[in-house]
C-alpha cells in the first residue's frame, strides 16, 4: 500500500484526537492538508443528485471521479427497486459491481457519496466498502436524500471501515423519486449546493483552493473547464486514419478558453429554449422506432439537435446572461481539448479495448440510445464523453482536404462549404470511429438522434 503522506498523517492524528466524531477546525493549513494527497470521489446516484454533489466536490478539490455501476442494474421502476433493495438488506446480499478501480492503494482521501435507501446505506456501497482495503485512508461521506436524513448510513461506514479515519459528512436534500421528483440539484438549487459544499470542505480542512480560475459554472448549471493555450498535432497519419484526417499537422491555440465538461443536456436545453428538443422534427425516422423515445427523452441525456439549432441555443443563452461569450468550439479547439495532451488514437491511449470505460458506443437501434452525460471516465483534462454518446457539432465548415492548407495558428475551418463538422463518435455502431482525430460532415439543418454539442465560453 502507498505510504501515507505527511499531510495525511497529520490529518489522521487530528481526527484521532477528536475521536473522529466530527471534523473540527485545526491549525493545519487547508491548502496544505490536501496538496500532496491523491483524491478519489466515488458515488452511487439514481436520480443524479448525488452525482451533482460529487461533481461540485471535484471542482473544489480535484481528484478522480468514479460512478459506481452494477453488473446487474436495479429495476427502473421505483417500487421494484425498493423491493429488491429491501430483500438485499434483509439477506445481507452484496450486489456485484461492474465498476473496477485500479490501484486503489494510491489514493489517500476517498469521498464516498450515495443516496439514502430505506434509511440505510445502499447495498452497492457496502459492496464497495467491503471489496477494497481502505485501511489507513481518510474517508469522507456525502449524501443526498428525500428529506428523511442519512439514517444509519454514516454509522455503517464507520463500522465497515474501522481502520480508516472518517471525517464529518455532507448531507443535502435531493430528489423524491417516489413522488416523481428526480434531479433537483440544478439551476438555483445547484448554486446553493456549491455554497454549502464549499463551507463544509472548509470546515473539515479539505479545501485545495487554486489561485487560478480553472473552472466556471454558469446560470443554468453548466460546468466549464479552463483549457490552457498550447500546441498539438492535429489529425493523424497512421494506417487507420482516413484521408480527411491527413496530413497530421501542428496547430497552436493562442488563447486559453473554457469548454463545457459535458455535452449539453435536454434539461439545460429546456432551461434556455423552454421546450424539449425532441418536439422538433427529425431528419430520419429512428426516433419513432419502438422504445426509442422512452430510452432517450430524458433530462440528463444529451440534447440532439442540428447545427442551426445549436446556434439558436447559443444566441438565447448569450442574451439570457447579457454577453456574447458562448459559442461552439472550433474544430481545432475541440480536438485539442479532447486529446488533453495525448498523441494517441484516443484520449486514453491506443488500446480500443478500453473504449468501454470511456465511451457509450457500438449499440444498435433495437435496444440502444443516448445515455446520461458524465457516466463514463473523463479524459485527462476532466472532459466527459469526448468519445461516444453523441457526435458533437463544431463551428467549422467541412472540407476533406482542408488540412493540406490549414493555418497553423487558430484555424477556423474553410470559408466555403455546405456542411459542418461533427466530432467524437456516438452511441451507435454505425459511428465509424471514435478516435480523437476522426471527422465527419452533416448539413447544417440535419437533426437526428445522435448529434449533440458542447459549448465554449470565452474569457470574460
Amino acid at each position: 500500500m502507498k505510504k501515507i503522506t505527511n499531510a495525511a498523517a497529520m490529518m489522521i492524528i487530528i481526527c484521532l484526537l477528536s475521536s473522529c466524531s466530527q471534523a473540527q477546525k485545526t491549525s493545519v493549513d487547508t491548502q496544505h492538508a490536501t496538496a500532496n494527497e491523491k483524491i478519489l470521489i466515488v458515488y452511487l446516484s439514481r436520480t443524479n443528485n448525488t452525482k451533482a454533489i460529487a461533481e461540485i466536490i471535484q471542482n473544489n478539490v480535484g481528484g478522480d471521479l468514479v460512478a459506481i455501476e452494477l453488473r446487474n442494474p436495479y429495476p427502473a421502476d421505483y417500487k421494484e427497486n425498493v423491493e429488491q433493495v429491501s430483500k438485499e438488506n434483509e439477506t445481507g446480499y452484496l450486489p456485484p459491481l461492474k465498476t473496477k478501480i485500479d490501484s486503489i492503494e494510491k489514493y489517500d482521501v476517498i469521498f464516498v457519496g450515495f443516496p439514502t435507501w430505506g434509511m440505510k446505506i445502499p447495498p452497492p456501497m457496502k459492496t464497495f466498502l467491503k471489496q477494497y482495503d481502505l485501511s489507513g485512508k481518510t474517508i469522507i461521506p456525502f449524501n443526498t436524500n428525500a428529506g428523511y436524513g442519512v439514517g444509519s448510513s454514516f454509522q455503517t461506514i464507520k463500522e465497515l471501515c474501522p481502520n480508516s479515519t472518517i471525517l464529518e459528512g455532507f448531507v443535502m436534500e435531493g430528489g423524491k423519486e417516489k413522488e416523481g421528483k428526480l434531479l433537483v440539484i440544478q439551476g438555483k438549487k445547484r448554486n446553493e449546493a456549491e455554497t454549502e459544499v464549499k463551507k463544509w470542505l472548509e470546515k473539515i480542512n479539505i479545501v485545495t483552493a487554486s489561485k487560478e480560475k480553472n473552472t466556471a459554472i454558469n446560470s443554468i448549471g453548466m460546468e466549464f473547464i479552463n483549457i490552457p493555450a498550447g500546441s498539438f498535432l492535429m489529425g493523424a497519419n497512421d494506417v487507420k486514419a482516413y484521408a480527411s484526417e491527413k496530413p497530421q499537422h501542428k496547430v497552436t491555440i493562442n488563447k486559453p478558453f473554457y469548454i463545457a465538461k459535458h455535452e449539453v443536456t435536454q434539461a439545460q436545453w429546456e432551461a434556455v429554449i423552454g421546450s424539449n428538443p425532441y418536439i422538433l422534427d427529425r431528419s430520419n425516422p429512428y426516433y419513432n422506432l419502438p422504445g426509442m423515445k422512452k430510452r432517450i427523452t430524458k433530462p440528463e441525456h444529451p440534447a440532439t439537435i442540428s447545427w442551426n439549432d445549436a446556434q439558436a441555443f447559443i444566441k438565447k443563452l448569450n442574451e439570457k446572461e447579457g454577453h456574447n461569450h458562448y459559442r461552439l468550439p472550433t474544430e481545432a479547439e475541440w480536438e485539442y481539448a479532447a486529446r488533453a495532451g495525448t498523441t494517441t488514437a484516443y484520449s486514453f491511449g491506443d488500446n480500443s479495448n478500453k473504449l468501454d470505460s470511456y465511451a457509450w458506443h457500438g449499440e444498435d437501434f433495437a435496444s440502444g440510445g443516448t445515455h446520461p452525460v458524465g457516466q463514463k471516465l473523463p479524459n485527462a483534462w476532466g472532459l466527459f464523453d469526448v468519445h461516444g454518446n453523441v457526435w458533437e457539432w463544431v463551428q467549422d465548415k467541412y472540407s476533406d482536404t482542408y488540412y493540406a492548407q490549414s493555418p497553423d495558428s487558430d484555424p477556423n475551418g474553410p470559408a466555403n462549404g455546405n456542411q459542418y463538422v461533427v466530432r467524437g463518435g456516438s452511441w451507435h455502431e454505425t459511428a465509424t470511429s471514435w478516435r480523437s482525430s476522426f471527422r465527419k460532415a452533416y448539413e447544417a439543418d440535419y437533426r437526428g438522434i445522435s448529434i449533440g454539442f458542447r459549448l465554449v465560453k470565452t474569457a470574460d
